[in-house]
């Protein structure tokens, strides 16, 4: 189990108190246990206190003092992150000594070739330090096709894994490889550092008419995280990082006197001179996939209009799905605005060509979309559901983050309710991930609202464009490598498109029934008796058997069980005659 206080909400300067409630556990069926975690704040705040400081009103006069920073540079000066990798080039940020968050972003562009084909990553940071934020989901990296994005790999590692049988374009423009947001959580810390480690990384070309790539063109950049250097002096155009914020952050000089003036201008709504606006959402419509920052997608910065923002993006395509947000840059935060100021996508259809054209009202957060062709979605007409995830032999039928996948669409077993099962799965602790999309498209998809296991036996609360759920048939009592049948059930019959909410799913697991075998009939005599390929060894505790829970006949061949009729015994020496 994990505490994370600084998600809580509370500051340093606290006390934990645990406890543990055994009043109704039951022995024979090992449950009902409860713990109990008290987060307990006693500390005196005498270093708020002190005003001393504030109360010398001289210095204020004194212009001459705000004018020199040099004294107060050192107190101002926080973190300084540095972003590192086998691919990219080096970049350093010192963050101002307040500052919570940093992004880190690579950017890469090919050239003599179309895009990529495949590439694996790891991204290595100190968990000590850094925690990858909230907004940090696998719509901030690109929608490559088959592409996973793992941020909860272990402690200080994420990972990236993407292929296709065509490309990802990335010779047209600079594209997003990988972009993580981080939430420092040691304000103590100086120095720290973020490597993006590139394994594998493959780039051709399409061929126009199949669409399919060019096995002849292929090139391989990275190999075993190893950098094939004159290939990537070849084919590749960008290869850089990107932070934000951008650079070290310096302390100001500011004359007071400016602050001081008043002024006969009404008072507006509109945000700070230092916020960018952005329209960040899928590639069909602004050219990246979901990138926010201004100096990543510039082309997509807002224009003021009076108390608003707009931005039009001139001959969108007919098509369905559009998708945006729109992201507030003010100095080193960002913050992500969807839907009435939720966090969902704005979602609508483009029905013939035209000019789009976003609105930003900042004092109420509401985002306008409008063109000739502009349909907007108001309710979610259903054609198909598909279980998307990592798919690997049994499971999900061994296809791999396919979300327009025939084979894993579901079965509507009753109005609004769809089922789907899978045969023989080996049972693990938390191997295998999924979620539920709806029309072979990621615009419409349910998880939860954190990548977490999820629950077995008992519907469930999913969360609209949520992230993974985790398969944990270990945990409920199926021996890992055992072969169990799971059964996923998506009941949307209270699901509310304008809020987004009321889905519900249900996970059933039991093991499964092979079908009989189809031996020939013998003339002996049935026995109970197991083949004779089948070892029997006694495993436990040390104290008991001399090895610690160790069943294997080799590792333990003093407890290997003899046949005695039908049945198998083993005697174990007491330990004063061992």
């Amino acid at each position: 189990m994990i505490i994370d206080t600084d998600a809580a909400g509370y500051e340093d300067g606290y006390d934990i108190v645990l406890t543990l409630d055994l009043s109704n556990f039951d022995y024979a069926t090992k449950q009902g246990a409860k713990g109990k975690v008290d987060i307990v704040t006693g500390a005196e705040p005498t270093t708020v206190a002190e005003p001393t400081t504030v109360a010398e009103p001289t210095t204020v006069a004194e212009p001459t003092t705000v004018a020199e920073p040099t004294t107060a540079a050192p107190a101002k000066k926080g973190l300084t992150v540095t972003a590192t990798s086998n691919l990219f080039s080096e970049k350093q940020v010192t963050l101002s000594a307040d500052q919570k968050t940093v992004r880190v972003t690579y950017m890469f562009q090919t050239k003599d070739r179309d895009g990529m084909l495949n590439f694996q990553y790891k991204m290595n940071y100190d968990p000590s330090v850094l925690k990858v934020s909230a907004n940090t989901r696998k719509s901030t990296s690109f929608e490559y096709p088959n592409f996973e994005f793992n941020k909860n790999v272990a402690p200080g590692l994420l990972m990236g894994i993407g292929s296709d049988t065509s490309l990802y374009f990335s010779s047209e423009k600079e594209i997003v490889f990988s972009s993580v947001e981080f939430d420092v959580i040691n304000p103590e810390a100086v120095a720290t550092t973020v490597d993006l480690d590139v394994e594998y990384l493959t780039i051709s070309n399409q061929d126009p008419v199949s669409e399919l790539e060019i096995p002849s063109d292929e090139v391989v950049l990275l190999d075993k995280s190893v950098l094939d250097q004159d290939a990537v002096d070849k084919y590749v155009a960008v290869a850089k990082t990107v932070t934000v914020p951008d650079g070290s952050e310096e302390p100001t000089t500011v004359e007071p006197t400016t602050v001081e003036q008043p002024t006969t201008e009404e008072p507006t709504t509109a945000p700070a001179a230092d916020t960018t606006y952005v329209v960040a959402g899928t590639t069909n419509l602004t050219g990246y996939e979901w990138v926010g920052t201004p100096a990543a997608a510039p082309e997509n910065v807002m224009t003021a209009d009076g108390s608003v923002f707009t931005k039009t993006f001139s001959a969108v395509p007919a098509g369905k799905n559009y998708q945006l947000k729109v992201v507030a840059n003010t100095g080193d935060e960002q913050k992500w605005i969807g839907l009435d100021g939720t966090d969902n996508n704005v979602t609508f259809d483009v029905e013939t060509a035209c000019d789009v054209t976003v609105t930003f009202d900042p004092a109420t957060n509401k985002i306008t979309v409008t063109g000739d062709g502009v349909k907007m979605v108001t309710d979610l007409e259903i054609n198909s559901i598909t279980v998307v995830g990592n798919g690997e032999n049994s499971w999900l039928n061994g296809v791999a983050w396919g979300v327009d996948a025939e084979v894993n669409h579901m079965t509507q077993v009753s109005d609004k309710v769809y089922q789907i099962k899978y045969e023989n799965i080996e049972s693990a602790d938390d191997a295998y991930q999924f979620k539920f999309a709806a029309n072979d498209d990621w615009a419409a998809n349910w998880g939860l609202p954190e990548q977490s296991a999820a629950t077995i036996c008992k519907d469930f609360d999913l969360t609209f464009n949520g992230e993974n759920m985790l398969l944990n048939t270990v945990s409920a009592g199926y021996p890992e490598d055992s072969l169990v049948d799971v059964t996923i059930t998506l009941d949307l019959t209270k699901f509310d498109y304008p809020s987004r909410s009321g889905a519900k799913a249900t996970v059933k697991v039991e093991p499964s029934t092979e079908e009989p075998t189809t031996t020939e009939p013998t003339t002996e005599e049935p026995t109970t008796t197991p083949a004779a390929d089948t070892t029997y060894v006694v495993a436990g505790t040390e104290n008991l058997t001399g090895y610690e829970w160790v069943g294997t006949p080799d590792a333990a061949p003093e407890n290997v069980m003899t046949a005695d009729g039908s049945v198998f015994t083993k005697d174990i020496l007491c330990c004063s005659c061992r």
